[in-house]
């Protein structure tokens, strides 16, 4: 029997509002939607189908930083590039090359995503000093 993997999505509402949970879109609808886990971590029990923001939609990588926090596509983090022997921030990125989610590095290709190497999220592409 194979682990089943969590394929979850985060978008910031029309409303400001970061929303976490499954993507949906509809025919008439001008946003794509967000319809939330029954109890959300961050924000608490919410039902309904969400407007979010095309741009800031992110799928979950399937991996945590070091403190636990789920890291998705659009976030910035930071990570030690033991090549470079240097601390770097990156935007999570999803490589279609590679068909995985890599840190886009600033000098190189992106660099895939390693469960050796630790993560902190420190922001997003999104908001300047980083709401998630």
């Amino acid at each position: 029997m194979t682990k089943n993997r969590v394929i979850r999505f985060r978008g910031k509402g029309t409303d400001g509002v970061w929303y976490h949970g499954s993507l949906a879109f509809f025919n008439k609808a001008q946003y794509p939607m967000i319809i939330p886990e029954t109890k959300d971590p961050h924000y608490g029990f919410r039902w309904g189908f969400f407007s979010v923001i095309p741009e800031t939609v992110g799928q979950y990588t399937g991996m945590k930083d070091k403190y636990g926090q789920m890291i998705y596509e659009g976030d910035i983090v930071q990570y030690y590039d033991d090549i470079e022997d240097e601390l770097l921030s990156a935007p999570v990125v999803y490589d279609s090359d590679t068909c995985s989610f890599c840190a886009k590095h600033p000098r190189r290709d992106p660099v895939g995503l390693y469960s050796h190497w630790e993560y902190t999220v420190i922001g997003n592409i999104h908001e300047k000093g980083g709401d998630k």
